[in-house]
């Protein structure tokens, strides 16, 4: 039997201590080997109330343009990861989501789904030299600034002045009333602001003005009614999808003959199923094709309802064009280079249905387009 002394005991304790660090060297090795960090793009909206049609719909957007990245290998080998921060429209805590989202150490954000969040954080965006790509925020009150805001729709004013200048030379609305609300007042004021200026400069009044929320006591038929008090021909209504259809039936048990025009925040289908009968031949500007025949628009909207047996809207369009933004500067930007400046060098972008292309400041205009609405579906005037 042979017999255990200090020394063979101090080599054995020796030699598995050399193993152990063998094995961490070779455990580390192999980590370094692999795929890093993800990559963190956060996204900042609301799915709750009157944005909530908006948020979801861009949500699952943002999520399918995630996998399709992910299925390719990502950004360089590293997996992207979206990072939701749902603020339920709320002003406060979409600040706090945003300095979450930016301690966290996310590499871009995409949102947020309203002008009124917009505003309340690109102060905090532009200290800490993070990109957010917005899909639908369109307040005119950021046009123009060198800051860390990117958009993929066209401004309040530029779609406001498509719809005026519609009213005036097809004869449909002289005097009209208007009627916005109050939960998105940077996009509505700025709406309603631009519109008044074309409207009135080719010969157009408006009555009168009246604000609301679905929480004001109010009921919409007596919305309604203050309207049509001054028996205008038009009305105007800019709000969400839901509170617009209701409104629209409201007014057509008052009225079948006043005309009826909206904002684009209106444009989805499911304006078209709550509002039925009564929003047939109201008018309304979109940024979107809903007819292109671009074959990246047909392959989305074929995956996209394959995938979630919904038809894509404004905001999933509009949230999947601001992920391949994201997406494309990530993949595309030098050592060392910002993304912003990966964005702005970049110039242009493949959008669904049509180049996506920012100014210096970030902003996309152009492209909108006059729609009534027909046999419940959105078709487009000449």
């Amino acid at each position: 039997m042979k017999r255990t002394t200090p020394s063979n005991i101090i080599f054995a304790k020796g030699q598995a201590l050399k193993q152990i660090i063998l094995s961490l060297f070779f455990a580390v090795s192999l980590q370094g080997c692999g795929p890093g960090e993800p990559v963190r793009i956060g996204f900042i909206t609301g799915t709750f109330g009157h944005m909530a049609e908006m948020g979801i719909s861009a949500r699952y957007a943002l999520q399918l343009a995630v996998d399709q990245c992910n299925e390719k290998g990502g950004i360089h080998g590293r997996r992207v990861e979206l990072v939701i921060r749902d603020n339920q429209h709320d002003v406060d805590a979409a600040v706090r989501d945003v300095q979450e989202l930016i301690e966290l150490g996310v590499d871009a954000m995409i949102g947020p789904m309203s002008s009124t969040i917009a505003m309340a954080i690109v102060p905090y965006l532009n200290q800490s030299q993070i990109v957010t790509v917005s899909p639908t925020a369109t307040t005119t009150r950021l046009s123009g600034q060198d800051d860390y805001f990117f958009r993929v729709c066209p401004t309040a004013d530029v779609q406001a002045r498509v719809n005026a200048d519609y009213q005036i030379q097809s004869g449909n609305m002289q005097r009209i009333t208007v009627a916005f609300h109050r939960g998105n007042p940077s996009f509505c004021k700025s709406f309603i602001k631009n519109f008044r200026k074309t409207f009135q400069a080719g010969g157009g009044e408006i009555l009168s003005v009246i604000s609301f929320t679905s929480e004001d006591g109010r009921s919409f038929f007596q919305i309604a009614d203050a309207l049509l008090k001054n028996k205008p021909d038009g009305v105007l209504i800019v709000a969400n999808a839901m509170d617009s259809a209701m409104l629209c039936q409201q007014i057509r048990k008052i009225s079948l003959s006043v005309k009826i025009t909206l904002s684009s925040w209106s444009a989805s289908h499911r304006f078209i199923e709550l509002g039925s009968w009564a929003v047939e031949g109201s008018t309304l500007p979109i940024s979107v094709d809903w007819n292109s025949s671009h074959p990246r628009y047909k392959q989305f909207q074929k995956i996209f309802y394959t995938r979630y047996r919904l038809e894509p809207g404004i905001g999933s369009l509009n949230g999947y064009n601001a992920a391949q933004v994201v997406l494309a500067a990530l993949e595309t930007r030098k050592s060392g280079q910002s993304l912003k400046d990966a964005i702005l060098s970049l110039g242009e972008f493949n959008g669904l249905q049509r180049k996506i292309k920012f100014d210096a400041y970030g902003d996309m205009n152009g492209g909108v387009f006059m729609y009534t609405i027909r046999n419940h579906q959105f078709e487009p005037l000449e």
